[in-house]
Formats: C-alpha cells, sequence, structure tokens
C-alpha cells in the first residue's frame, strides 16, 4: 500500500513539474527558490527558445549560477531527457557548475544527485564531463538534450564538434558562455553565425551596481561589486570627450564618459577586446543600434537599398529606411529582373505610403554591378529616383578607401559608432542575421594607407554565407556620386 501511494505522489511530482516547461524563470523561483535577475532571464528564456544560445559575459554576473539552475529545470520539466555539461578543467566543471547545482537542489525533488550526476534512469539523467578528454561526452541523436559549454573560452575543439553531431533533433539546445578574452576560437567565431542566438552581459548593468550607487546593499552579496569595478575603472579605462558606442557613462547620469581598454572590454563589458581585432564593425556599435530609439527629421529622404542576385545562392535583399533608422527589411531568392524591378517599386509605393512621401521620388539605391544594371535601367524607365552604385569603382574618397566597396562598408559603420544608426524595428530574426553578417566582415590596410574589405567572394568563402543582408544595408546609406563625401581624418588610425 505505502508503495503504491509513494508511486502516485512520484507521478503526481512529475506531472507538477512537466507544467515548468514553458517558464523556466518560474521553475528557479517556485522550485529552487531562486529569483533571477534580467540577464539571467533572458539566458533561460532563449534556451527554451532557441536552439543555440551564447552568453558573453563580464565577471561575476551569474551566469554560472543561472546555468546551474537551467540544468535542474530542464531535468525537472522534461523527462526522459539528457543534459551534457562542460568545462575547460576539473575546477570549472566540479567546483562551480556542479557545485552550484549542489548547493541549489531542494533534497525533496526527483532524481539521484551525485557529484557530476543527476541520475532519474537509462535515458534520464545531466552530467558533468571535464573537457580535458574527449571521451564520455556523448549523447543520444534520437533524445531531447541540453549541452552546456561553460567557460566556453577554454572548451576544445573536439568538444565542439562532439556537440555539433548531436544537435540532430529539434529539441535539442546548447549553450555557451563565458567571458570573451580572445578573438580566436569557435567561442568567438559563433558570434558571427546567425544560427546561435547572442546575448551580452556586462557588470555595469546588474543590479548589485545600481543598488550600490543609491546606497543600498547589493541583492546579490557574491556578485560583481562597485568597488571592483571602480578598481577595474581606474586601472583600465580613461575619461574621454569623445562619446560614440565604444564609450560609456559611469554613473548613469554623471555625464562622465569612459574609454575602455581590452581589459575593460572582456571583464566588465563582456565584449571582445578590438585589440587584435580586424573587424569592420565593433560589437558595441551593433549593439547601441540595436537599442537606439531615433527619429528622422522631416527634411529626410525615405530610401531604399537594394542588393541584387538572380538565380544563384545568393539572394535579392530590400532594406528601406529613413535618415538613421531602418524600417524595413524583406528578401527573396531566385528571381528574374523584372520580377525584382517589380518588387522594388512595390516596395517604393509602401514607403512612400508610409512617409507620406512621392514614391517615384523615394531613393533607390542598386547594386548595379552584373545583374543590377538592369534593375537600374528598368527602374529610369519607370522614372523613379535610382541611383547605380558599383562596389568595384573608385571610392569617393580614394585617399582612404581601397574601392567605393570599403568605402560603403565603413561609411555604414562609422554610423554605428557614432550612434546615428537604428535597427530597433528589425525583427528579431532578420536582426540576428545582419548583426553576423556585420561582425564577419574584415579589412586591411594597404601599402599606400587605403582601408580594405575583403571581397564578397573571399567572404563566403570563410563564413560559407553570403553578407546580402549587409550589402543592402551598406546601400541604404550610401550616397550618390553628386554628394561628396567628406570623411576627414581616419578615425580607425
Amino acid at each position: 500500500m505505502r508503495r503504491k501511494a509513494a508511486a502516485r505522489e512520484a507521478r503526481r511530482e512529475r506531472e507538477r513539474l512537466r507544467t515548468y516547461q514553458d517558464d523556466p524563470t518560474r521553475y528557479a523561483l517556485e522550485v529552487l527558490g531562486i529569483r533571477w535577475w534580467q540577464k539571467q532571464i533572458q539566458i533561460a528564456q532563449s534556451i527554451q527558445v532557441n536552439r543555440r544560445t551564447v552568453v558573453y559575459a563580464g565577471h561575476a554576473v551569474g551566469k554560472t549560477h543561472c546555468i546551474a539552475g537551467v540544468v535542474q529545470w530542464h531535468f525537472d520539466s522534461y523527462a526522459p531527457s539528457i543534459t551534457l555539461t562542460a568545462a575547460p578543467n576539473w575546477s570549472s566543471i566540479f567546483d562551480l557548475l556542479w557545485g552550484e547545482i549542489r548547493a541549489q537542489r531542494p533534497q525533496n525533488l526527483p532524481g539521484r544527485l551525485l557529484q557530476l550526476r543527476l541520475d532519474g534512469g537509462p535515458m534520464h539523467y545531466a552530467k558533468g564531463h571535464n573537457a580535458e578528454n574527449s571521451s564520455g561526452f556523448q549523447g543520444r541523436h534520437e533524445a531531447r538534450q541540453l549541452i552546456v559549454l561553460d567557460e566556453a573560452m577554454g572548451i576544445p575543439p573536439y568538444i565542439w564538434e562532439a556537440t555539433n553531431a548531436m544537435m540532430t533533433s529539434p529539441f535539442c539546445r546548447v549553450v555557451a558562455l563565458g567571458n570573451p578574452t580572445e578573438t580566436s576560437g569557435e567561442y568567438y567565431d559563433i558570434l558571427e553565425n546567425p544560427d546561435w542566438n547572442p546575448i551580452t552581459i556586462s557588470c555595469l548593468e546588474h543590479p548589485n551596481i545600481a543598488a550600490e550607487l543609491a546606497g543600498q546593499s547589493a541583492p546579490y552579496p557574491k556578485a560583481v561589486s562597485l568597488v571592483w569595478v571602480q578598481e577595474m575603472l581606474k586601472d583600465h579605462a580613461m575619461v574621454t570627450t569623445e562619446i560614440d558606442a565604444d564609450s560609456f557613462e559611469f554613473p548613469p547620469g554623471s555625464g562622465v564618459w569612459y574609454k575602455p581598454d581590452d581589459v575593460f572590454r572582456s571583464r566588465v563589458l563582456g565584449l571582445f577586446p578590438r585589440q587584435s581585432s580586424s573587424a569592420v564593425w565593433g560589437q558595441a556599435w551593433i549593439t547601441a543600434a540595436r537599442e537606439a530609439k531615433l527619429e528622422w527629421r522631416e527634411q529626410d529622404v525615405p530610401a531604399i537599398g537594394a542588393d541584387i542576385a538572380r538565380f544563384g545562392d545568393d539572394s535579392t535583399v530590400l532594406y528601406a529606411g529613413r535618415g538613421s533608422v531602418v524600417t524595413h527589411r524583406e528578401g527573396y531568392a531566385k528571381q528574374d529582373t523584372m520580377e525584382t524591378v517589380g518588387r522594388i517599386a512595390t516596395l517604393a509605393d509602401k514607403v512612400g505610403k508610409k512617409h507620406n512621401w512621392n514614391p517615384k521620388k523615394v531613393e533607390i539605391k542598386v547594386d548595379d554591378a552584373s545583374m543590377g544594371g538592369g534593375v537600374v535601367d528598368r527602374l529610369n524607365e519607370l522614372e523613379y529616383t535610382v541611383f547605380g552604385i558599383n562596389a568595384g569603382e573608385t571610392a569617393m574618397d580614394p585617399e582612404a578607401y581601397f574601392n567605393r566597396r570599403a568605402e560603403l562598408w565603413f561609411v555604414t559603420a562609422h554610423r554605428g559608432r557614432d550612434n546615428r544608426l537604428d535597427l530597433s524595428h528589425l525583427p528579431d530574426d532578420v536582426y540576428r542575421k545582419l548583426s553576423a553578417e556585420l561582425r564577419a566582415v574584415r579589412y586591411k590596410m594597404q601599402s599606400d594607407k587605403t582601408l580594405r574589405v575583403e571581397s564578397k567572394d573571399d567572404l563566403k568563402k570563410r563564413t560559407k554565407r553570403s553578407p546580402d543582408d549587409a550589402d543592402a544595408l551598406n546601400l541604404l546609406f550610401a550616397v550618390g556620386q553628386e554628394r561628396k563625401l567628406k570623411t576627414g581624418a581616419n578615425p580607425f588610425f
């Protein structure tokens, strides 16, 4: 009789825990007795809805504490399921992540908790793995799996390869998290992959900092402190009067702005170092554009940027906007020239209606190399305001840029750096794709000191993707040849 009662109680408990499948935050609060802060909630929600999540975090912001709760949520609310956790060394996996799990887990929950394993049966378990060797890091292809790569900067390639091999089921999830200290390796490279949802956590946005600045006690005593941030400011940041997307104000509202060095970027802001990077775009610039809330001026002319493709792997992509604000994106594959003209004309009508503007006066900027030439000619025949822009031509500022392509890339990047770009209206999936493309492109300085951006073909070979969205965005902000660009001194050097 007691066995039957115990079995019924166990079934009721499993059913109760299944109700948390769609709400890991509620699970943490009601089951573990833990209240996550905003960024921890964002991590958990991303893991719930996205197959791949990557977290770039400053020091002591609670990422491991959060992941310990997520591991338990996955084990308890999905039965059966497999949860695999890996870290670069024994201390990271045993003392940190699984130390948190052992500290957090109530005794009355299902499963048998061991040092590095939470056991619920042959197809239902969570376990820790020391990534110093590859043996034993394997799951089941048919199972629902969560894979956690903690301190991901130090995870070796064979663990990344094994992880990719296990992501066959649509119910698989992987999260990689750590401190972004080096501009190389898989943890760095996936920042350019739109399949991964990136989350950046700065120490400056942690609740402890806001509380201590207000003279209150830190709500999370084991997390980052104001004293440590102030020490890092003293040693690794300089007061500046140049306010752009790379600078930050601290304390908020004080009017004091800082330029961080690479140590501060990594350890405090959760950003990769810039010193070793040859990327055209800075990560902070893209984030700032996503969070911007800018408005166009009455005199700003609505515009469309059109990157044209035909019957290949690339897509024709259209971006629309006004002033500094990007308002619309659409893309098409395998369209012939006349279909593309129709799509652009339809978008011009839509933009004109949105802004109470004559559609024929909307500025349409088209990549007229190759397939784009016919599009430009037909739009001219239809009396639209169209500009043909050839990325291979001489730059408008030939002393600064190797060709027009490099100029287009840097002009748009300067907008991001100078807080003159608003990407807040784009859907999440479009923003993720665009931001990955912006981060991917590299540049180098020629012997004549002009800046040269890698070609589209070279970028496709390296990343296996075409930067169609980024090229369309660059065209949106291109200026016609009659509007001579004044770049001034090169701010990158």
